[in-house]
């Protein structure tokens, strides 16, 4: 990514003695003056979208008659073979998709003894899933037609063609291989009569294809020179995720953690129920959201080498030796690669999916991932209809220095009654380090009605005339300018409790500089309090489901170790006598997809596993799907309902 590529407005500035600060800056990606999506994309974690057909744009890869899929088959990580893959010479190989259909050295011969009972059969990978409307195979061109546009109409093909052959495709499914892993294939078309150079097979309506295999019959000598595969629509699925934004290469150097402002982009959203847009951040404070793991000799997986250093992604492919303090060197081999993890001591979790009409607002949404953070990262999803896949023609993103190194806040109580309305206290506490930070003399507090602020303290002290607003979701209280270690600021206030699970986020910031509000994060405030939390629980006492935890909420079952399945926790309490306890996963329709648990249970904790297949046993398509838990005792009857997502 080059820094010049960097859109940075600075809203306002401040100077004074030669220092500066109060700069909010705001990153954009695409649109006219934005760096370009593909310069910032992480290509790991980034495929089948679409950068041209919109410019400036970003959307699900969009295929038709003039797209040639076969053409990009290797770029996409998938290949063709003739004969045994291990036997395929690739140059042989891309012969047959490199557009050249004319000269005998362009073409692929399949030349054998006529003594020999045998036969090659070829395959194409297209390197992902794909909406296929047709695909079709010729030998040389002898003779070009009067208009290439109607080709092959006027054309003459070599006569060196199969006259026999079976077409066969595959979804690339997990579900679609068998036991031992192999692809189970389905005949679309069988020709047992051939006189033609030139065949092609369409799918009306559109077949969902990876794989497709050609099986000729058994002949002594043929020829392919082009073969080629079109698809209709949006791919099924396609996936963009940034590289992490470096907030110190992104403020010239000025600071190494920021604050998060608002996201918000310009774009079309999908309007057909099936089809799917969801966008997503993550923050962190190191250059890696991952950790690599090497099997040592005895058995064990480790993060790190002898000499305790982490292992790196370059270290850990074996594209890099590690050097030890003494100068020896080691290499990772690859029967010695352990498991990729996801690193939460120094990232955070995928935050939950931004809604798309709040990120169309002028203002955008505010940034869900914690900071003060060194990187964040963006990742958008598409999960299309095959006509309507949405679009994102800008995205941009706010972010300033922090008013401290870091802001902590807890409520006095973590649990209260439901259906009344109790006083909190609200305490902030400032983190400020080696010091350089301006401090904060506002606070902003999300409440789901209307408040009534009773009292502001500051050191203990009450502050008058501090409240500043009230309004029908939150308040906002003044106070002088806290910029140092262990002054707390507390806030007592009313407001109805009317769910279970009720958070209160807040902000801080400083009114007399040009900065992003800065989140505070749950944590120990005051030292007596002990709740550690900005969330209260209800607390019921014929309530019987308490604690209800769902982890995580995007499960990605791809059997590579992370977020393969989702956990349902729970907690069962006042039960006089075991309880029917019904556990299940239903799509949006409200059709039940697998039976998760099923029985009685007494008092205590529980934790039951999903792992994103059906009754059936097979993974389910990517979407939102629906979970409920019922707890049905003698008194009562409760049920939690609840949303996640599966994705591929």
């Amino acid at each position: 990514m080059k820094r010049g590529l960097f859109y940075l407005v600075i809203i306002w500035t401040l100077a004074w003695a030669g220092e500066v600060y109060g700069e909010v800056y705001k990153y954009t990606l695409g649109g006219k003056g934005g760096d370009p999506w593909e310069e910032a994309a992480y290509s790991d974690e980034t495929d089948l979208v679409g950068y041209t057909r919109f410019p400036g744009s970003l959307e699900p890869l969009w295929t038709d008659s003039t797209f040639n899929l076969a053409r990009g088959v290797y770029e996409r990580g998938g290949k063709v073979i003739f004969g045994h893959e291990f036997g395929a010479r690739l140059k042989e190989m891309k012969k047959i998709i490199d557009g050249k259909a004319k000269a005998l050295e362009n073409i692929y011969q399949y030349i054998v003894d006529p003594r020999v009972h045998q036969r090659i059969a070829g395959w194409i990978d297209l390197g992902g899933q794909f909406r296929v409307a047709s695909t079709r195979f010729y030998t040389r061109i002898i003779k070009e037609g009067p208009d290439p546009s109607k080709f092959p109409e006027g054309y003459l093909f070599s006569s060196n063609y199969m006259q026999q052959y079976w077409i066969y495709i595959n979804d690339g499914s997990k579900e679609s291989r068998d036991a031992y892993g192999r692809i189970i294939w389905t005949l679309v078309e069988e020709n047992t009569e051939n006189r033609s150079g030139y065949v092609q097979i369409d799918f009306d309506p559109p077949r969902l294809v990876r794989y497709i295999r050609i099986l000729p019959g058994y002949q002594n000598k043929w020829e392919v020179a082009e073969w080629e595969v079109y698809g209709a629509g949006y791919v099924p699925n396609a996936l963009y995720t940034t590289k992490l934004l470096d907030v110190r290469e992104l403020s010239g150097g000025r600071f190494d953690k920021a604050s998060w402002g608002y996201i918000g982009w310009s774009g079309v959203n999908v309007s057909d129920p099936e089809a799917h847009l969801f966008i997503r951040t993550r923050t962190g404070d190191d250059d890696t959201p991952y950790v690599y793991w090497r099997i040592t000799g005895h058995g064990t997986e480790v993060p790190f080498w002898e000499d305790g250093t982490e292992i790196t992604k370059e270290e850990y492919y074996g594209r890099r030796y590690h050097i030890y303090p003494d100068g020896r060197k080691e290499k990772l081999e690859i029967k010695e690669r352990g498991k990729i993890t996801r690193d939460y001591e120094h990232w955070s979790p995928w935050s939950a999916f931004y809604p798309f009409e709040d990120g169309l607002k002028p203002e955008g949404t505010r940034i869900a991932s914690p900071g003060p953070k060194r990187y964040i990262q963006i990742q958008i999803h598409f999960l299309p209809s095959r006509l309507d896949g949405g679009r994102i023609d800008s995205l941009w993103f706010s972010f300033s220095e922090p008013v401290a190194q870091n802001v902590v806040a807890e409520l006095d109580t973590a649990e209260v009654e439901l259906g009344t309305t109790p006083k909190f206290t609200y305490a902030v506490r400032g983190e400020f380090g080696g010091g350089g930070f301006i401090g904060y003399d506002r606070l902003r507090v999300q409440t789901p009605f209307r408040p009534e602020i009773l009292k502001v303290r500051l050191r203990g002290q009450v502050v008058p005339d501090a409240v500043d607003t009230v309004y029908a979701g939150g308040f906002v209280v003044k106070f002088p300018k806290v910029k140092g270690e262990n002054e707390v600021l507390e806030v007592d206030f009313e407001c109805p409790v009317l769910r279970y699970g009720l958070e209160f986020p807040g902000w801080v910031w400083a009114s007399d500089e040009e900065v992003v509000e800065q989140r505070v994060n749950p944590g120990d405030a005051v030292s007596d309090w002990g709740s550690n939390t900005l969330t209260v629980r209800t607390s019921v006492e014929e309530q019987l489901l308490e604690e209800m935890e769902v982890v995580p909420s995007v499960v990605t079952p791809n059997e590579d170790g992370v977020a393969d399945v989702v956990q349902f926790g729970f907690t069962l309490l006042h039960l006089t006598a075991p309880a029917e306890v019904w556990l299940g996963v239903y799509n949006l329709e409200g059709g039940l997809v697998q039976e998760v648990y099923s029985g009685t249970l007494g008092r205590g904790q529980y934790r039951y596993e999903w792992n994103g297949r059906d009754e059936d046993g097979e993974l389910v398509p990517p979407g939102v799907y629906l979970y409920r838990i019922s707890v049905c005792a003698d008194a009562k009857t409760e049920e939690r309902t609840g949303a996640l997502t599966v994705v591929y």
